[in-house]
């Protein structure tokens, strides 16, 4: 992935990568590889997701 803006991604394995707009910080957030573990955890990756406006936002 190119280090020159933020992707977003869904479904398992996906990957999405933040980079801040002001301060060029990257950060990554993994989903579960596997389809029954990205099922069984679903609320634990949407508690994750749920940081993405406040890292694009401080």
């Amino acid at each position: 992935m190119d280090e020159t803006h933020t992707v977003l991604a869904v479904g398992a394995g996906a990957v999405i990568k933040l980079k801040h707009p002001r301060t060029n910080k990257i950060e990554r957030i993994y989903n579960y590889k596997y389809p029954y573990e990205y099922i069984k955890d679903f609320d634990n990756i949407l508690k994750r997701k749920g940081n993405i406006n406040i890292f694009l936002n401080s």
